[in-house]
């Protein structure tokens, strides 16, 4: 799950996922 938190960060495009990584962390 961080390798795919980390892909969502660098694109900042999918903002909804990388909010809800940071809820799952």
């Amino acid at each position: 799950m961080q390798m795919i938190c980390n892909q969502i960060q660098n694109m900042t495009l999918l903002f909804d996922i990388m909010l809800m990584c940071l809820l799952y962390k």
